[in-house]
C-alpha cells in the first residue's frame, strides 16, 4: 500500500476536522433539545398544577386549554371591572352604607376592598 500524497493527507485532515466539527454541533443540538424538553415538561407541570403527566405527550393542548381558560377569566374580569367603574361614577345614584353614609368613589372602593378582605382566606395573596 502506498502512502497518501500530500494532497490526500490534506483532504483527510479536512475530513477529520469536518467530522469533529459536526460531532460538536450534534452535541450542542442534543443539549439544546434536552433543555427544550425540560422547559416543556416544566410548563406542563405549571399548567396542570403538577397533576398531569410529566412530559409533552399531549402536544400543546394543556397549554392551549389553560390560555383559553385565562382568556375567559380575563373577559369576565374586564366585564366586572366595567360594571364597577360604571357604579363608581355615581352620576345617577348613590350608595348608602349600613349607617346612612353615602358612598362614592374612594369610599366605595374602600368598602369593596374591606368586604373582599373579609371573605379572603388567610394567606391568599392572589385573590385581590
Amino acid at each position: 500500500m502506498t502512502s497518501p500524497t500530500p494532497s490526500q493527507r490534506e483532504q483527510i485532515e479536512q475530513a477529520l476536522q469536518l467530522v469533529e466539527r459536526l460531532k460538536q454541533e450534534a452535541q450542542i443540538h442534543a443539549q439544546e433539545a434536552r433543555t427544550a424538553n425540560a422547559t416543556i415538561a416544566a410548563i406542563y407541570q405549571l399548567v396542570t398544577g403538577a397533576t398531569g403527566e410529566p412530559g409533552n405527550w399531549n402536544g400543546a393542548e394543556p397549554v392551549r386549554a389553560a390560555i383559553a381558560s385565562l382568556r375567559a377569566q380575563l373577559v369576565a374580569a374586564e366585564r366586572d371591572a366595567a360594571r364597577y367603574r360604571q357604579l363608581r361614577r355615581g352620576q345617577r345614584w348613590s350608595l348608602v352604607d349600613g349607617i346612612g353614609n353615602t358612598l362614592r368613589a374612594e369610599s366605595l372602593d374602600a368598602a369593596v376592598d374591606a368586604a373582599l378582605s373579609a371573605t379572603q382566606p388567610q394567606g391568599d395573596k392572589h385573590a385581590s
